[in-house]
């Protein structure tokens, strides 16, 4: 049976804070957007939204199954698709991986701990059949370069030409 529960706007996040650490996870209080369930007075699912990812995602453990994170989710990609972000992330542990695929989220990646999921457009698929588009020759030395330039230095520069001369 489904519940009539409603999806709101946080009020009090450290309640929200005290909640998630019922469940062993931690509150983000740079969250943009934060999303509550309450049964009474009883906080018993929340979500946030920082930007364009989904994060601190807790449902009382009574209640899970009962399609609160759906409707947590489903209104917190409402408020990122109204802000702008077409495309959105989340981050959860492997365990949880199916609840967000159920809600037609992608995986990008995912380790022992870890999973990253997207669901949106332009998605990463699309983003490679793009530059699979491109002629790229392979003969010759091939190089890349990733670098955490903020600020960009004279010393980034240096070492960004000086790896380019490794490379035809």
């Amino acid at each position: 049976m489904w519940n009539t529960w409603r999806v709101e706007t946080t009020y009090d996040r450290h309640q929200v804070a005290e909640f998630l650490q019922t469940l062993h996870l931690q509150y983000d209080y740079q969250s943009d957007v934060t999303v509550e369930v309450r049964q009474g007075e009883r906080i018993v699912a929340t979500g946030s939204l920082r930007g364009s990812v989904l994060q601190c995602f807790g449902v009382a453990s009574e209640l899970q199954g009962e399609g609160h994170s759906n409707k947590i989710v489903d209104h917190l990609t409402q408020v990122a698709f109204e802000r702008g972000h077409t495309r959105i992330f989340v981050f959860t542990s492997p365990e949880n991986v199916s609840i967000f695929r159920s809600m037609g989220f992608r995986v990008l990646a995912s380790t022992a701990w870890a999973a990253l999921l997207e669901n949106g457009f332009p998605s990463i698929d699309d983003y490679l059949n793009s530059i699979a588009r491109h002629v790229v020759s392979t003969t010759g030395r091939i190089g890349g370069l990733v670098m955490n330039c903020n600020p960009f230095t004279l010393g980034h520069q240096y070492l960004a030409e000086h790896a380019a001369n490794y490379c035809d």
